[in-house]
């Protein structure tokens, strides 16, 4: 997606843009299918501060909520998480998902983190005691984390 020109030139400078992939993930294709993931999200230095970047993000938002996504996910550097944690973002360490009551998988990248959004009223984050990251629970159906789970160190527990 790219940010639109200005209507009143059609040669005015592109200011900003954002990546959307189609999808590259390695989970099952149900979770693929209400995972939405906004790869890179640009802006040009003359033109920041002017909520360019917020605009493509917010766009994304009511785009990805409209096609039914129920969560929107980015990778984000340390110095840009309270800008997205202001646009409505959790920004975490892992991206763990709730595939059962007591079965997750999860994922870590390197130097960057995680900013994920629920985009429904399905999908929710559930601290879960023994793991520093939320989990995204209700992606999918039956797909709740269990109430009162823990992470012993090896495997979840009620």
């Amino acid at each position: 997606m790219r940010a639109r020109r200005s209507a009143s030139s059609s040669r005015a400078p592109l200011c900003g843009s954002s990546t959307i992939p189609t999808s590259t993930c390695r989970w099952p294709t149900s979770c693929t299918e209400r995972t939405a993931t906004v790869t890179a999200v640009a802006v040009d230095p003359e033109q920041r501060g002017r909520g360019i970047g917020a605009a493509l993000v917010q766009h994304s938002v009511r785009r990805f909520t409209r096609a039914g996504y129920g969560l929107l996910t980015l990778n984000c550097f340390p110095e840009l998480e309270n800008y997205y944690r202001g646009l409505g973002f959790t920004v975490m360490d892992a991206w763990n998902m709730s595939l059962g009551p007591l079965n997750v998988v999860g994922h870590r990248w390197g130097d960057t983190r995680v900013a994920a959004r629920p985009l429904d009223r399905y999908t929710t984050f559930v601290d879960v005691p023994g793991l520093t990251s939320p989990v995204v629970s209700g992606i999918l159906p039956n797909t709740r984390m269990a109430r009162g789970a823990y992470f012993d160190g090896e495997q979840f527990r009620v």
